[in-house]
């Protein structure tokens, strides 16, 4: 899983709320995409998370789960998965290394 991480620095995070606003289709991609229909963080327009007056990677993954919850644990898993994908996110990889025992999904 540690091959093609994606630098904090380049991350921009994506999903898309649902009509009880729910978060699903969470997706981390390593660059901004103008044309992209789901909401976006503001990881691209930021050097770096964790110096920045932005919200880190962490605490956007806590106010999704916390403030807003998943639609379904499917979608929370893959949360994960795609938070797992950020160089710095090894509370994610973490987390499923837990959850799967010891096996990235």
């Amino acid at each position: 899983m540690t091959a093609n991480l994606i630098k904090a620095r380049d991350a921009t995070i994506y999903w898309r709320c649902s009509h009880t606003g729910r978060v699903y289709d969470v997706r981390v991609r390593d660059r901004f995409d103008p044309g992209e229909a789901r909401i976006c963080s503001s990881g691209a327009y930021w050097t770096g998370w964790k110096h920045a007056k932005g919200i880190s990677p962490e605490t956007l993954f806590g106010e999704m789960l916390v403030n807003y919850g998943f639609t379904t644990p499917e979608e929370a898993r893959i949360a994960l998965l795609q938070f797992a994908r950020i160089d710095n996110c090894q509370w994610a990889r973490n987390m499923l290394d837990i959850k799967t025992g010891g096996r990235v999904a």
